[in-house]
């Protein structure tokens, strides 16, 4: 929770320690006399004054245990959600403030359209957000790993059978459904991002704050990676038997495209690129229509099943060249895996260095596709019409305030 003060907004002033140790008195004595016995959580950023050593001396002294647990974690920071919608429609605006006076207008224009529905949900999101950080101890939440075990376990069941208990379809329902619920499992606390291309094409539409771009993408190459270790685990006996206990990267036995794409031996560099542009140009422009709430859309917890959709329409149809990789994390992350795993650094060199092309060409294609729904769709859409908020809900949300 981060206020200026218990009484209202303050003047500018300079933040120094006895300031905040004032405020803390006031603020912590409060909710002590709120909850009594009960335990709280109080949260507040690594700004330097509230890391410098005489506030956590105070915080001792006060009593106030310090939990190991979230080391700078974004989850549980709801109004940083706030800040960054009301960031989105400031660079939105047709024109820039160009004085102080216009900036304060325009602010306060921009922060009367933030409904209370969405201050609502953001409070109501706050328990699963609590346990999700809870259950990383302070770590990064598991973006990745359904997509990796579901998807690459469905190529394991199928190469290493020799196609008795798996086929292309099996993969391609493997990888929809681990996308699928990939994104159930993340949703409501990272807002399901398992795809750096992804993550970039919403950064350049100014939905996603650039800032925690490379937090994320470390997230889902670390997940990516974990689960291509499940998959390792699960089928390592399957796996010696299939070549003798040689881990291959090419010929009838290899075993290394059951984590990473390898291009057909038809596809050129240069077509394969292409192929990735093309591919995640479509992925990103289904996704962002999929999630436009102005747009036709999805119907609300459906999004991720048309996600999934969308990955199956891309297997069936785009999948012959390369195995549609479309994202540089279930690539990279997996072959990086096997390179230390034991196939070695052959799985960089082969297909002619192909491993840079489903990095590249995935990035290109997520700000591609971006660009052509924010074109064609996204700047041709009606302005929002201005509703009165429905009186429960406004008592909701005075409740809220008041507790």
């Amino acid at each position: 929770m981060e206020l200026d003060s218990l009484r209202g907004l303050r003047e500018k002033f300079t933040l120094r320690h006895a300031i905040i140790r004032e405020f803390l008195a006031e603020f912590l004595g409060t909710f002590l006399l709120i909850f009594g016995d009960d335990p709280f959580l109080f949260q507040h950023d690594c700004t330097p004054v509230h890391k410098a050593r005489s506030i956590k001396t105070w915080m001792s002294e006060f009593g106030v245990e310090e939990l190991d647990w979230p080391a700078q974690s974004p989850d549980l920071k709801v109004i940083e959600h706030l800040w960054d919608e009301l960031e989105r429609r400031l660079r939105a605006r047709p024109s820039r403030p160009t004085s102080v006076p216009d900036l304060i207008n325009a602010l306060s224009e921009e922060w009367s359209k933030i409904t209370i529905n969405t201050l609502l949900n953001l409070v109501e999101s706050l328990p699963r957000r609590v346990e999700a950080v809870k259950a990383a101890k302070g770590g990064t939440t598991p973006y990745y790993i359904p997509v990796q075990l579901f998807g690459c376990g469905s190529v394991a069941q199928a190469v290493l059978s020799r196609g008795a208990v798996g086929e292309p379809l099996t993969i391609h329902i493997g990888f929809t459904t681990g996308v699928m619920l990939a994104v159930y499992v993340s949703g409501g606390v990272s807002g399901g991002h398992v795809n750096p291309a992804v993550s970039l094409a919403m950064a350049v539409l100014r939905k996603f704050p650039i800032k925690k771009f490379p937090v994320y993408v470390a997230a889902q190459f670390i997940g990516a990676f974990a689960g291509s270790c499940s998959v390792f685990g699960l089928y390592y006996n399957a796996l010696m038997d299939y070549s003798n206990g040689q881990l291959l990267v090419t010929g009838e036995n290899a075993t290394a495209n059951i984590f990473a794409s390898y291009p057909a031996k038809h596809l050129s560099g240069l077509n394969g690129f292409f192929d990735q542009v093309i591919a995640t140009a479509a992925l990103v422009l289904c996704i962002l229509a999929i999630v436009d709430k102005k747009n036709i859309g999805a119907p609300k917890g459906m999004e991720p099943l048309f996600i999934g959709f969308t990955i199956l329409a891309i297997g069936v149809s785009m999948g012959f060249n390369c195995g549609y990789p479309i994202n540089p994390a279930r690539d990279l992350g997996p072959r990086l895996f096997t390179a230390v795993a034991g196939w070695g650094v052959e799985v960089f060199r082969a297909g002619g260095c192909w491993w840079w092309i489903p990095v590249a060409g995935p990035m290109v294609g997520g700000v591609l596709g971006a660009m052509i729904y924010y074109l064609l769709i996204e700047l041709h859409h009606l302005p929002e019409k201005k509703h009165e908020e429905k009186s429960n809900v406004k008592d909701k949300y005075e409740m809220i305030t008041m507790s």
